[in-house]
């Protein structure tokens, strides 16, 4: 039995761009309208609809597969750029949210000697 690795790789590559959007849910924040439930089931909906919608385009790239190495390559980055694209959202947010938190507590990373300042490493 031969394993076809361009279907594998388009499955790893997929099944990787779900668990970053479930990771993605917790720093970004999808554009909402409203209050309370009707807030966070709107928020849900539009996760989903995205989470559905990177599915049918990694899927739309696989199903387009004539066979041809290159073609097969050049289908596989642009999967893998789809999802470095998704983590360079995530870190960015993440590293945003990094800073609000320091300027809030007021850290200041590039102090050296005052002992009463909590220091960043």
């Amino acid at each position: 039995m031969m394993v076809n690795m361009f279907d594998s790789m388009c499955n790893k590559l997929s099944n990787e761009m779900v668990i970053l959007l479930k990771h993605a849910k917790k720093v970004l924040f999808a554009p909402t309208r409203g209050h309370g439930a009707a807030r966070v089931t709107e928020s849900a909906q539009i996760w989903q609809n995205l989470e559905n919608e990177i599915k049918g385009q990694v899927r739309s790239l696989a199903d387009t597969d004539s066979g041809d190495n290159s073609d097969q390559i050049f289908i596989i980055g642009k999967m893998m750029n789809m999802k470095d694209k998704l983590m360079q959202q995530i870190l960015a947010a993440l590293l945003y949210k990094k800073t609000v938190i320091w300027k809030d507590l007021k850290i200041n990373p590039g102090a050296s000697h005052d002992t009463n300042e909590i220091y960043a490493s």
